[in-house]
């Protein structure tokens, strides 16, 4: 131990002792002496040596606790490095290939030293996808780069005047990514140059005086990335039988569901997957509102009626090793529950290879089941329901639960038939006649405020905008010499009620058009085939269920008197500013006047038309903002959504027909 002479400060440091006297005592030098040093006690045990491993590519005896961080080493990447390829090196790694680093180099012989990154990541960049390309193309992939400089800079020590150069090598590295087939390499590619040029130039920019000499080259990480994602009675595939993780009742009804729950509920040592062993237990399990076989989606109804116990589901993916053998791993959770209850279920989902068949099995031991997708090593492995993610302690992972950081992953399976995404807004496609584009300039005033007290939460307004111009540009779609840019209002007006207020009557069709118009047998918008008259067994079902009728009419542009090719299929009328219509495949038009937006689109179709034929009015609530005396209330107001009784025209027996009041007819009572 080392003492310091001053006082009875020690340490088995010198550097410390030394330090603690000019800090402490003021004095520069220290005099050691012979009581200065106090020698260990002989009773003291010798250190162990340690073991030591070869390293066959330095030709070196490494410590076994330094031999990681000798693999990381730059001299030993150096030497276990092969060219595969001109400026592209393979850095042999003890992982099996799991790892791979390759290390890309800038032939700068012609350039001399390159400070550029861009223009390096430039000239690296077809080798680097193309790297990337044909690693992907086996296996997704969890890639890095990290970006390896030569920098210097200029010292000076305490009793010297002269400056000393110094020059280290620095490197800058990025988050792994996960790439697979379907990422687009170029936008990976630009994300890393982001990553590393923001680093570098913010390292430069620090007060550490580093100035850039010249870049050496770029490694790549790779990592095979395998991930987890996640009726009548289906055999387990040999891999995943052998691993005796699974029950798999065989059951040749529809209700495996029922008996996967059961076997977990009540597993039985000897024989567990005949069903005899829960035939007792088939009543209790609620099965009310569920038919089978089961549906993902039924599974939240299971557990809502059964508050016991919480679902969750995984699938199979196949993975081919060779032309003769194929892997299976787990993917999931396909479903996974809300809150997981005391009475936990881990399930496979199975589906036959040739056929819409598929079967549930309880996973009585995940960890067994996917602990050869995770490690090699063979202990066991304590995984998370939700995220998947798996620890070597049970205590990691009750921790990772309380904390709530579990980042739960579900894969919804689309419906059959359903799996295919299409245009659905036809009255989008068509253009607007005029569209303006307007804009104001304002002033910035500022605003004297008290100053707010900086411990307590406060917002406060710092400026005005004051507007000093307005202009705008009117572009007509029809006619391009009705374009054009002003800074009035009045030619707004003009433009209202010139085209939109005075509709131009449809020209008569000739007949060539009206051949063609009853010939057509489909929407030219939406392709769905017409009806040839009003049935009510031909619908289509849209987002809102609704029914409507496909038959054939004819429209025109109000603008131009031309057809605009829009197919209004039916139309309903209630009153003054009161309507709505179906124009396309399922585009509902719906209009109520003193009804709030968020209020009429949940109205129906149907209510509409069952308030015309029916006289039914129908009432709906919706909340206000009001001012009353000057003090804002939030009012609800059950008002008349939809009524046909129009007090602007007097409605005739059919329903449809109308006249003005004081018509003759009305007089006379001949209506």
């Amino acid at each position: 131990m080392y003492k310091c002479n001053a006082c009875l400060m020690q340490s088995t440091y010198k550097n410390n002792v030394i330090r603690h006297l000019k800090r402490v005592h003021g004095i520069e030098e220290y005099k050691e002496s012979a009581s200065s040093y106090e020698q260990k006690s002989e009773t003291s045990l010798p250190k162990e040596k340690s073991s030591l491993i070869f390293c066959k590519s330095c030709n070196l005896e490494i410590a076994t606790e330094k031999f990681s961080s000798h693999q990381r080493s730059l001299s030993h990447k150096q030497n276990s490095s092969v060219e595969i390829e001109p400026g592209v090196y393979l850095i042999n790694s003890a992982f099996k290939r799991n790892i791979s680093t390759y290390r890309i180099k800038y032939d700068s012989e012609n350039d001399g030293t390159i400070t550029d990154i861009s223009l390096f990541f430039s000239k690296i960049k077809d080798r680097v996808i193309n790297l990337i390309a044909m690693g992907v193309q086996e296996n997704p992939l969890k890639i890095n780069f990290e970006l390896f400089a030569s920098y210097v800079v200029s010292t000076k020590k305490e009793d010297d005047d002269e400056a000393c150069i110094k020059n280290e090598v620095k490197s800058f590295n990025s988050k792994y990514e996960i790439v697979t087939i379907s990422r687009s390499l170029d936008e990976i590619y630009s994300h890393f140059y982001n990553v590393l040029k923001t680093k570098s130039e913010e390292f430069e920019e620090q007060d550490s005086g580093w100035s850039l000499l010249t870049l050496l080259f770029l490694e790549i990480n790779m990592l095979k990335y395998n991930p987890m994602r996640a009726s009548s009675f289906i055999p387990l595939p040999p891999d995943i039988y052998c691993r005796k993780a699974i029950v798999n009742v065989k059951t040749f009804d529809l209700m495996c569901f029922k008996w996967a729950c059961l076997s977990a509920l009540h597993p039985s040592l000897n024989n567990p997957d005949r069903i005899a062993n829960y035939e007792p237990y088939s009543n209790e399990l609620n099965f009310n509102d569920i038919s089978f076989p089961m549906e993902l989606k039924n599974i939240a109804k299971f557990e809502k009626n059964n508050e016991h116990i919480s679902i969750n589901v995984f699938g199979l993916e196949k993975s081919p090793v060779s032309s003769s053998k194929i892997k299976h791993n787990i993917i999931g959770p396909l479903y996974h529950t809300k809150m997981r209850k005391v009475n936990h279920i881990n399930l496979l989902y199975l589906e036959a290879e040739n056929s819409n068949n598929g079967h549930f099995c309880w996973i009585k031991n995940m960890s067994r089941l996917v602990g050869c997708q995770i490690s090699k090593h063979g202990h066991a492995v304590f995984i998370c329901d939700g995220c998947l993610v798996f620890f070597q302690r049970e205590s990691d992972l009750e921790e990772h639960l309380k904390r709530g950081d579990c980042a739960k992953v579900c894969t919804i399976l689309p419906k059959p038939g359903e799996h295919y995404l299409q245009f659905k807004d036809f009255h989008r496609s068509f253009p607007v006649p005029f569209t303006i584009y307007s804009d104001f300039e304002a002033i910035l005033n500022p605003i004297e405020n008290c100053e707010p007290n900086p411990e307590k939460k406060y917002i406060i307004n710092s400026q005005i905008h004051e507007a000093y111009s307005f202009a705008y540009y009117v572009k007509c779609h029809f006619d391009n010499s009705l374009s054009f840019i002003r800074e009035y209002r009045d030619d707004v007006r003009h433009i209202y009620k010139k085209y939109f207020s005075n509709v131009i009557p449809m020209k008569a069709l000739t007949s060539e058009e009206l051949s063609k118009h009853e010939a057509a047998t489909t929407c030219f918008i939406c392709t769905e085939p017409f009806s040839t008259a009003i049935d009510e067994s031909t619908t289509i079902h849209n987002n809102e269920q609704q029914q409507l009728n496909m038959v054939k009419v004819r429209d025109h542009d109000h603008f131009t008197d031309e057809n605009a090719g829009k197919i209004m299929l039916e139309f309903v009328g209630l009153r003054a500013k009161l309507y709505d219509f179906v124009v396309g495949y399922n585009s509902v038009i719906k209009k109520a006047k003193g009804v709030k937006k968020c209020v009429t689109k949940r109205l129906k179709h149907e209510a509409y038309k069952n308030c015309l034929f029916n006289k039914k009015v129908m009432l709906c609530k919706q909340s206000l903002f009001r001012s009353i005396k000057h003090v804002i209330h939030t009012q609800i107001v059950n008002k008349v959504a939809l009524s046909c009784q129009d007090d602007k025209r007097y409605i005739l027996p059919d329903g449809i027909s109308t006249l003005a009041w004081g018509n003759y007819r009305i007089k006379n009572g001949s209506v």
